[in-house]
């Protein structure tokens, strides 16, 4: 059945244009916009209301999985009412899912781990994964490359919040067509908008006269505390709202906007660069990776051939992998951007081929390099990341490879899909846990004496108990190949880490903050403690 929501005028936003002097330049499409709000408006209140009540001043409980759950199935219901029709739309919904099942494992990984690192980029992963669903849902974007998808990107980020509007225009058009029975002021709108727009500026104006005047700050200190105590108004309670007002609004005129502008595409130059520029470009480059990478494969993959006298193979080794590690990104994105900008040739291709097995060269340079001073020194939470670098660099050259060769092969898709699904491995492996139970694991090696607990004490998250239990209760079953000073400085540092957890759990004793990995951290502190 055909949706009329989706016969707008292209880039009119639900506005038809007219030509003539007398009359709006745009003229709003009232049955369009209404049926849209019987679509957005409800579910998107909905969702609003649950979205504060998960996430406000709570970014690190059992409430984010709840709202993936709740991003997922308010998409899954209101979208294909915004396609051209339902049928197509409910199609169109089902290539969705992998991304809404990368959303809601990235919001139950958060509720998993407490390493604010990992649950940082979990939202940034979700916000993401959220913005792409979107464009493959409106978008013909099968043939599009990383530059198109990038402004589509930036357009989701920054445009909805000058669309923020549309809800009250489309509820406007309601009332206009008589679609509901819900009446509401017509100056209500222009007063909410101005009140919204005004808050702001009043902090802004308000703290700065506020510091400049110790009786206007005494004043507006009374004000607010009174006018608070006398209501029983709590400031949680307005942020509460004004985080419902706020998440309503954009989310609502980013999917309007979407629905209206879905067809629009963007007009980049399909005009390609003379491919000469690029193979010289490339080609100075690639000779210096063949030099670099047969130094490589001679001195650091077969021995010590080609080793200065004064210089040791172990100290050669065990330098330079962060080096490598920027230059392997660095070529990813100049082969990136090569095979866009310049017309397709055979030579071109070749030097690009030549490029990226130069890169998997250092790639593979790096780890070794990067291994070895962890055997050295340890694992660490930066050695542990630029590790996963090079894994993923590696994966995503592979696709950038297939394109040089395949015309149309879907590299953003590739792109999204590898990264995902290799962040995700990332964030439920707990990093914190691995770098302790490897450091904990080589005490009684040789490099024993480089073992310091006092940076896993610093730096590790709750995520890291069950290998400090491990390590607390070696210490009291027969100790380790050290001193018993040596073991009494352990202890203190365990007593020290176990009581951290202890008290971040404590901190967090609500049923909306509840985390698996401080709940379970703080078991270990209490068997620890006994």
């Amino acid at each position: 059945m055909e949706n009329k929501l989706n016969t707008v005028d292209e880039g009119t936003s639900g506005i038809e244009e007219t030509n003539g002097d007398d009359k709006p330049f745009y003229v709003r499409d009232d049955e369009k916009s209404a049926l849209r709000f019987q679509v957005l408006g409800i579910p998107t209140i909905i969702y609003s209301i649950v979205y504060g009540i998960c996430l406000y001043k709570n970014l690190t409980g059992i409430m984010t999985p709840v709202f993936t759950i709740a991003t997922v199935v308010y998409l899954w219901l209101v979208l294909p009412g915004l396609s051209a029709d339902m049928a197509s739309g409910k199609e169109k919904r089902k290539k969705l899912i992998p991304y809404f099942a990368g959303i809601v494992l990235l919001g139950i990984s958060v509720f998993m781990t407490s390493d604010m690192f990992i649950i940082f980029w979990n939202y940034v992963g979700i916000i993401l994964l959220t913005m792409t669903a979107l464009i493959r849902f409106f978008y013909d974007e099968a043939d599009w490359g990383v530059w198109k998808y990038m402004l589509a990107m930036l357009e989701i980020a920054f445009v909805p919040l000058f669309h923020s509007h549309m809800f009250f225009s489309d509820r406007k058009s309601c009332k206009v067509t008589g679609n509901t029975k819900i009446k509401i002021n017509k100056n209500v709108k222009y007063v909410i908008i101005g009140i919204i727009v005004a808050i702001p500026f009043l902090i802004v104006v308000t703290f700065l006269l506020a510091s400049a005047d110790v009786i206007f700050f005494s004043v507006v200190n009374g004000v607010f505390d009174t006018f608070f105590n006398s209501f029983h108004i709590s400031w949680d309670a307005v942020g509460f709202i004004i985080l419902i007002l706020c998440v309503l609004l954009i989310v609502y005129g980013l999917i309007a906007m979407l629905s209206v502008h879905g067809a629009a595409e963007y007009e980049l130059t399909d005009k390609k660069c003379n491919p000469v520029t690029g193979i010289t470009f490339c080609g100075a480059l690639t000779a210096v990776y063949l030099l670099y990478s047969c130094i490589q494969i001679l001195s650091l993959f077969m021995g010590e051939r080609m080793m200065p006298e004064w210089h040791s193979y172990s100290s050669y080794a065990r330098e330079g992998f962060y080096q490598l590690l920027y230059v392997a990104a660095l070529n990813l994105f100049i082969v990136l951007v090569c095979n866009s900008l310049f017309t397709k040739h055979r030579v071109l291709k070749i030097v690009l081929t030549i490029m990226c097995g130069c890169t998997y060269i250092m790639i593979a340079s790096s780890a070794i390099r990067l291994l070895m001073y962890v055997k050295k020194y340890n694992l660490t939470y930066l050695r542990l990341l630029a590790l996963f670098a090079l894994l993923l660099i590696a994966a995503l050259m592979a696709g950038i490879i297939a394109s040089i060769y395949k015309y149309d092969f879907r590299l953003v898709r590739y792109f999204i899909a590898v990264t995902s699904v290799l962040y995700i491995a990332l964030s439920f492996a707990h990093p914190d846990y691995i770098i302790a139970k490897y450091d904990i694991s080589h005490i009684n090696t040789v490099q024993s004496n480089d073992f310091d607990l006092k940076y896993l004490v610093s730096n590790m998250s709750c995520d890291a108990a069950p290998a400090m239990y491990a390590f607390a209760e070696e210490i009291e079953g027969h100790g380790y190949d050290g001193n018993a000073s040596e073991n009494t400085k352990n202890d203190m540092y365990l007593q020290s880490y176990f009581h951290d957890v202890s008290y971040e759990y404590d901190k967090y004793d609500g049923i909306r903050e509840f985390n698996f990995s401080r709940y379970r951290a703080y078991l270990y502190a209490e068997r620890y403690r006994d």
